[in-house]
């Protein structure tokens, strides 16, 4: 029995987007969301770029006695620190461009993460906070519908082996 079935699916959900960031090499520092920055003088193991997950309501659906399948919103917060002058005269525009070319690394790791209790992770929005001094915020929410079997009772196999003379009955 995997040991993961009975585990909550938000845990896992979290735990297995938390992993493909890390081991995609593109953000520093992953955790769940917490209105972190708006309280930024306080936050001091923030590592950027970072990535923070935030799940919005789920509406549950029943499909089987056990089993329940949702779509989940999955908001991610990826900050990054601001570098350099942003304008857009010149040569200057390339630190505002390294932020959206990170965005978009990072929707085609969520683009190529294959769950077995999960779909496929659809972009629904985003959003640009620029009211920090040293910090961009960018918030991409996903839409992904995943089947919860936490609730499903735990089954066990019993082996039965009888011998019969010269035969064996498994």
């Amino acid at each position: 029995m995997d040991e993961r079935q009975s585990q909550d699916v938000r845990a896992k959900l979290y735990t297995d987007i938390a992993h493909a960031l890390l081991d995609s090499k593109l953000v520093a520092y992953v955790d769940r969301y917490n209105n972190q920055f708006a309280h930024l003088e306080e936050e001091k193991v923030l590592r950027y770029p970072c990535a923070l997950i935030e799940f919005s309501d789920i509406q549950w659906q029943q499909v089987g006695r056990h089993v329940q399948r949702g779509t989940v919103l999955v908001n991610i917060y990826v900050a990054t620190k601001v570098r350099g002058r942003t304008s857009a005269v010149g040569r200057t525009a390339d630190p505002a461009v390294e932020d959206f070319e990170l965005l978009g690394a990072l929707r085609i790791v969520l683009r190529d993460l294959r769950l077995d209790y999960a779909g496929t992770f659809t972009r629904m929005r985003s959003v640009t906070d620029h009211d920090h001094d040293s910090t961009i915020v960018n918030l991409e929410q996903y839409a992904v519908t995943v089947i919860d079997t936490s609730a499903e009772p735990q089954t066990r196999r019993i082996s039965v082996s009888v011998e019969i003379g010269d035969v064996s009955i498994k």
